[in-house]
């Protein structure tokens, strides 16, 4: 019997790029950074970011859904990854390489 098509692979792609971004943008605006010292409620991070909340609401819970952060009532919190490899200041950082490999991502 023959599979039928369907757009299930085009859709994965356009996933894989939603997820790239996502990361980006998050290590761009140092998410990570902000909720490993303690600006961990979407206030303090949207306070921190001089921006307003929805679009912060809209990026952390993209997090969430990619396991980069946890959420626990009201706060946030990185995730074992992301406060290794996504933390500034930490000698494992690899913020600076997501970014110089999404740099055309940031600018469209």
């Amino acid at each position: 019997m023959v599979k039928p098509m369907t757009p299930e692979p085009i859709l994965r792609m356009l996933n894989g790029l939603w997820i790239t971004q996502t990361l980006a943008v998050a290590v761009d605006l140092d998410v990570f950074t902000l909720v490993s010292n303690d600006a961990n409620t979407l206030e303090k991070i949207a306070d921190s970011l001089h921006t307003s909340a929805r679009p912060i609401e809209m990026l952390l819970n993209a997090l969430v859904s990619l396991d980069l952060l946890e959420k626990q009532g009201s706060n946030y919190h990185n995730t074992q990854l992301s406060e290794t490899f996504l933390v500034k200041g930490k000698s494992n950082y690899y913020g600076d390489f997501v970014l110089m490999e999404t740099v055309d991502l940031l600018t469209i």
